[in-house]
C-alpha cells in the first residue's frame, strides 16, 4: 500500500469517527428534548418545558444537515411517546401496546423529517412556517379521516403541554 493510499484511507476512517461522534452528540440532544418535552405533558406537569423542549432537537438538525431529521428525532419521538402512552400496554396487551408506543415515536419523529424537508425547500423567511402548516395539516387530516379521528387522544399533542395556560393552549391548538 502506498503512503497516499494510506493516508486517504486513514483520513476516510478519521471522518467516519467524526461522523460518529456527531451522531451520537446529535442523538443526546434528541434525548434531551425527549425528556423535556415528556416533562411538560400533564403526566408530569412542568409546563414551561413545552416551550424550549424542541430547541436540542431542532439546532441538532440544523448543525447536521448531512443526517437524516427522521434519524435524528427518533429517540425524541420514542422517549415523548412513552412518557404519554406508559398505559398502553395495559389496554392493548404488551405486543400491541410497546408497538403502538414505538409506531407513535416513528410518527413525531417522521412528522420532525417531514418539516425539515419542507423548511428546506420554502424561500426565505416562509422558512418559519414550515413546522406550522406541517403540523397543521396533520392534525386536519387526523379530524377528518374516519377511522383516525377517533383516536384523537391516542396522539399526544404539543399543545397539551400547555394545559394549565388556557390563553396559550388556546392559541397552540389553532
Amino acid at each position: 500500500m502506498s503512503q497516499e493510499n494510506f493516508t486517504k484511507s486513514q483520513a476516510a476512517g478519521g471522518s467516519k469517527t467524526a461522523r460518529r461522534r456527531r451522531l451520537l452528540i446529535g442523538m443526546r440532544a434528541s434525548v434531551v428534548s425527549g425528556v423535556l418535552i415528556a416533562a411538560s405533558m400533564p403526566n408530569f406537569d412542568v409546563s414551561f418545558l413545552g416551550w424550549v423542549a424542541l430547541v436540542p432537537l431542532l439546532l441538532t438538525i440544523e448543525l447536521l444537515p448531512e443526517e437524516r431529521a427522521e434519524i435524528l428525532a427518533m429517540p425524541f419521538g420514542v422517549i415523548w411517546s412513552i412518557a404519554v402512552h406508559n398505559s398502553n400496554p395495559e389496554f392493548f396487551g404488551p405486543v400491541l401496546g410497546y408497538f403502538l408506543i414505538i409506531a407513535e415515536g416513528y410518527l413525531y419523529a417522521t412528522l420532525i423529517g417531514w418539516r425539515v424537508g419542507l423548511q428546506r425547500r420554502m424561500p426565505g423567511l416562509f422558512k418559519l412556517l414550515a413546522f406550522p402548516v406541517l403540523w397543521a395539516a396533520f392534525e386536519f387530516v387526523k379530524s377528518i379521516v374516519p377511522v383516525v379521528k377517533d383516536w384523537v387522544g391516542w396522539v399526544a399533542l404539543l399543545a397539551k403541554s400547555q394545559w394549565r395556560f388556557p390563553p396559550a393552549l388556546q392559541i397552540l391548538g389553532v
